[in-house]
């Protein structure tokens, strides 16, 4: 069990002063048992998700929570446009149809993960 930190990919590199830049978010090697830490995303309402790595049975939820309140753990599950809820259990990507202002994926079950979790905000 391990508190998983993201890291942050800013993808504009011709003007960094821009401050609702396109970032890519990246929770790496999450494993059963692991808690993902949120990223606080307010500026960013456009989102998409790709999910890969060793999945051993595991399932990977996005979550996002709209209470901005430190230690919060007020969270839902999110969707794709479609209205579905969003749930993998294989390599895959979507849109992310809410606009959160908190965002961590989560993982269910699973033996052997290794999972790595990309969130593309703009």
């Amino acid at each position: 069990m391990a508190l998983k930190r993201w890291e942050v990919v800013d993808t504009n590199t011709q003007n960094r002063m821009q401050t609702n830049a396109l970032k890519i978010y990246k929770w790496l090697g999450i494993s059963e048992g692991d808690t993902c830490l949120f990223v606080e995303l307010p500026d960013h309402k456009d989102k998409t998700i790709q999910v890969f790595g060793t999945f051993g049975g595991a399932t990977i939820t996005p979550e996002g929570s709209m209470d901005d309140n430190e230690g919060s753990e007020e969270f839902f599950d999110l969707k794709d446009p479609n209205d579905n809820a969003l749930a993998f259990t294989l390599a895959g990507g979507n849109t992310i149809l809410e606009n959160v202002w908190k965002f961590r994926p989560k993982i269910t079950n699973g033996s052997g993960s290794s999972i790595n979790v990309y969130l593309l905000a703009g």
